[in-house]
């Protein structure tokens, strides 16, 4: 079976850099402390258990947020992971005495100063994100108040705010397509608003190269299920072809194949390329 590559796949350069400052820790633990990760590191099962070999624990969120979580730790050293956390989550490690390691993406932190600069001069501020994600959680959580989670098109048209001042901004894993049809309603019901697109590039990149370079008779998108940038790349690939998201060569069914002479793969932000080699090796020899 031919299996071709999308050209941009794989570890953004905020995951990079968040795994990177995990290795960092773990090696200059001289104290032997335990080393906790403060929710999925990058939401991807695979690394979860990669870094659990080497002794850190994944504090699985179960639908808590990030301050309830931090009710589990008493000692040891916190790793806030890329997603960002909101400033609540800082002040209670800091009363708890918790050392920690902030791996937040710099992509975030600064649509995170945008918000924070804007709501000092008064504004309201529309976030576009995802229910229950991590990223949208620490955002929402700056000032709940005052910024406004948007998620689809039917909650733009029920939004109602009372205040001239409207900065519009974004959770870096947005869909383009679902970011162009809620943006264009907002501004038709805030025509003076502050847009900031907090979209990663990365993601955009991904996506972009995906639409492109899609072929054959079936997509495969690596990555875990709980990937807001995986699931929206499944979310793609369908609009051309059968998409398919795994995480592992044993979520593979060979039943996807009957009659496939070409499959496209491509993988997530999040997704380490051990996984998806292991992947590829594996389709080219169906």
């Amino acid at each position: 079976m031919k299996v071709i590559k999308v050209s941009k796949q794989g570890f953004c350069n905020g995951v990079k850099r968040a795994l990177d400052l995990v290795f960092q820790t773990v090696k200059e633990n001289q104290k032997n402390e335990p080393i906790y990760i403060l929710g999925e590191l990058m939401n991807n099962e695979f690394v979860s258990h990669k870094l659990n070999e080497l002794g850190v624990i994944t504090i699985k969120a179960n639908s808590r947020k990030r301050v309830e979580m931090l009710e589990d730790i008493t000692s040891g050293i916190v790793i806030l992971t890329a997603h960002g956390v909101s400033p609540e989550v800082k002040k209670i490690l800091d009363k708890k005495n918790l050392k920690y390691v902030d791996t937040t993406c710099p992509f975030i932190n600064k649509t995170e100063d945008k918000i924070k600069s804007y709501l000092i001069k008064g504004y309201d501020v529309i976030y576009i994100g995802k229910h229950n994600h991590p990223e949208s959680e620490g955002i929402i959580d700056i000032n709940p108040n005052k910024i406004h989670l948007i998620t689809s098109l039917d909650e733009t048209n029920s939004l109602s705010i009372n205040n001239e001042k409207i900065f519009i901004t974004t959770q870096t894993t947005i869909r383009e397509k679902l970011l162009k049809e809620i943006l264009k309603t907002l501004m038709n019901h805030y025509p003076n608003a502050v847009y900031y697109d907090g979209v990663c590039n990365s993601t955009t990149l991904r996506q972009e190269a995906l639409i492109n370079e899609i072929t054959g008779d079936l997509c495969i998108v690596v990555g875990d299920k709980i990937s807001s940038n995986a699931n929206e790349l499944q979310k793609i690939g369908n609009q051309y072809l059968p998409t398919y998201l795994v995480n592992s060569v044993e979520e593979i069914k060979k039943e996807w194949f009957e009659g496939v002479k070409v499959v496209t793969l491509t993988s997530a932000a999040s997704t380490p390329d051990e996984l998806t080699d292991s992947i590829y090796e594996y389709l080219i020899k169906l």
